[in-house]
C-alpha cells in the first residue's frame, strides 16, 4: 500500500490542507542532513534537495502506514514519530490518509 494523498482537517473538518505527502513542509536541517546522508551535501541544489524531501515522504509514509489508521490526530505523540517534518502549527488536526 501507498498514499496517495493526505488530507489535514480542522477541528470543524474544515479542509487546510490536500496533496502529496512531499508537499508538506520538512524541517530544514532533515532535509540538509539527509542531503549529507545521500550525496555528502551540506549545502543542496534543487536537484538534491527536492529528492531528500522525497526520501523523507518515503520515511514518514512507511511510519504513518504502520499505524494501520487512516484518521490520525496531531498530537505530540503523531508529531515526534514525524519528527522531520514541520507539524506543529496543525497541532490538534486531524491528518487523513488516502491509501492506494
Amino acid at each position: 500500500m501507498n498514499i496517495k494523498k493526505v488530507k489535514i482537517l480542522d477541528s470543524q473538518d474544515k479542509v487546510v490542507f490536500k496533496g502529496p505527502l512531499s508537499s508538506l513542509k520538512f524541517k530544514t536541517e532533515s532535509i540538509k542532513k539527509t542531503s549529507i546522508e545521500l550525496f555528502n551535501d551540506d549545502n543542496p541544489c534543487i536537484i538534491h534537495e527536492s529528492y531528500a524531501i522525497e526520501q523523507l515522504a518515503n520515511q514518514a509514509a512507511q511510519q504513518l502506514l504502520s499505524l494501520n489508521q487512516n484518521r490520525l490526530l496531531i498530537d505530540e505523540a503523531l508529531i515526534q514519530l514525524l519528527s522531520t517534518m514541520e507539524l506543529e502549527k496543525y497541532r490538534n488536526h486531524t491528518l487523513e490518509l488516502e491509501v492506494k
